[in-house]
């Protein structure tokens, strides 16, 4: 793994591995594949299980600015039918009922608790979409920051205890995406959390505003096939599996005798140990430091 980096110390019979994790300054763009729909959702904001079963699943979102998990979950699905894009969200909204005094379209929606949807026919072009609905149902569109162009967009919610759920079909054709089995668009969910806390979280690594087109990730649209699923925030993401591929005669040392073993450090890591082909758990932005000696 590039990020990763390893020093090796050498002396007769052992030897010291340190490992680190590296992490890139630039945010890797995530990436989604969502096949086509057995039977397009019910838009009605209920969010069925059974409709978005075949979805890919948008879960790693962060806060914007951040690579923190955001303090309200959000989760989002997609799928299509070859000319409708379908997007179904589900956000956490502890603290109370989220807010929404926004009434009319076009109206201040993001000052409102609300989904935000970014769709560049073109991933990395300028020229992008935007859809906002918050938390009562009503909605703003946009081409490029540009509110007089209007779109034909369905749009539902529900509002339960602890959570509200919405979903969205977007019109392909009117956003100059042709269906073809592979097609691929930049796409962006945001959100923008009000009620209980204010706070703004995206699956995208856009950094100091939604509306960065550059940064946004890649949607690709199949007829069959499985769909994505990022892991969940907090989840074995959070390390990195690594291999070594050590040069044994060059340290002086057998493989089918040796162990790595990682002594407690305070502070830093606790006492493990590792067989040579064993997959090394690298916690992103850490590290081990490893002795390769003798078993016994």
């Amino acid at each position: 793994r590039a990020e990763v980096l390893a020093t090796v110390y050498r002396k007769p019979g052992r030897s010291l591995i340190a490992l680190a994790h590296w992490p890139s300054s630039a945010a890797p763009k995530p990436t989604g594949t969502a096949p086509r729909a057995a039977r397009a959702p019910i838009v009605d904001g209920e969010l069925d299980e059974a409709e978005w079963s075949g979805a890919a699943r948008l879960t790693r979102f962060h806060r914007l600015g951040t690579d923190e998990t955001p303090l309200a979950a959000i989760e989002a699905r997609v799928t299509h039918d070859g000319e409708r894009l379908y997007i179904g969200f589900r956000c956490e909204q502890p603290g109370g009922k989220p807010v929404a005094a926004t009434t009319e379209r076009d109206g201040t929606v993001w000052l409102d608790d609300a989904i935000e949807l970014f769709i560049a026919p073109t991933p990395g072009e300028r020229t992008y979409y935007q859809f906002v609905g918050n938390a009562r149902g009503v909605f703003a569109d946009l081409k490029a920051m540009d509110l007089t162009w209007d779109g034909s967009w369905i749009y539902r919610v529900h509002v339960s205890d602890g959570w509200w759920t919405g979903e969205v079909a977007v019109p392909l054709p009117e956003l100059g995406i042709a269906f073809a089995d592979g097609v691929e668009m930049g796409l962006n969910v945001g959100r923008d959390r009000q009620g209980g806390g204010h706070e703004l979280s995206s699956w995208a690594p856009v950094r100091n505003s939604f509306h960065d087109p550059a940064n946004f990730g890649t949607l690709h649209l199949v007829v069959t096939g499985p769909h994505s699923s990022d892991p969940a925030p907090g989840a074995a993401t959070d390390e990195l599996p690594v291999r070594l591929q050590i040069d044994w005669a060059a340290l002086g040392l057998d493989p089918a005798t040796t162990m790595l073993r990682a002594p407690a450090i305070e502070n830093f890591q606790s006492p493990a140990e590792f067989a040579p082909d064993d997959a090394i758990p690298v916690q992103r932005s850490g590290g081990w430091l490893l002795i390769a000696e003798p078993k016994g």
